[in-house]
């Protein structure tokens, strides 16, 4: 979650700089696809939407502006020999909702669900966006072996994992 997001108070805040809230993403990745990303999801929550946001990495090694990395050692001061792994690719899911009451009882084969996997990789400005990281929640799962929406109905559940994003909705 972006900490611009969580402004209603100090601890909200703060909790969006824990390590439990964050990868390292090669900058272009970050400030580019993830951001804009991110005020699309935003536009959407402003519009009256209500989103289940899950995100995370996969696989092993990123390349940003230093080079390829496949973990990054803390300062001495952290600890002894800590370290945190780099991702080869970040990975987000996102269900969109209408405002609502129960909303897992909302959920059909209609409702729109955007997944992205992106690169960790520095683009040196290239143009890119991402929705050319579209992919289905199924391509996910495969990758990261990882089983989403289990509380829905097989039936719904397999649908709306095997679907891509239409952005023209």
């Amino acid at each position: 979650c972006p900490s611009a997001d969580r402004t209603a108070s100090k601890d909200d805040n703060s909790a969006t700089f824990l390590m439990t809230n964050m990868i390292p993403q090669a900058p272009d990745c970050n400030r580019i696809i993830w951001k804009n990303l991110e005020s699309f999801e935003r536009s959407l929550a402003q519009s009256g939407k209500e989103l289940y946001i899950t995100a995370g990495p996969c696989g092993k090694g990123g390349t940003g502006v230093a080079g390829y990395f496949e973990k990054i050692e803390l300062p001495p001061s952290a600890g002894e020999n800590l370290s945190v792994s780099v991702p080869a690719f970040c990975w987000k899911i996102i269900l969109v909702l209408d405002e609502g009451e129960d909303d897992l009882s909302r959920v059909t084969e209609e409702t729109p669900v955007i997944a992205v996997f992106i690169p960790n990789a520095q683009w040196n400005g290239a143009d890119s966006s991402w929705e050319d990281y579209l992919t289905s929640v199924d391509y996910i799962e495969e990758m990261t072996g990882y089983d989403f929406f289990t509380e829905l109905s097989d039936e719904i559940e397999k649908t709306l994992e095997a679907g891509i994003y239409n952005i023209e909705r």
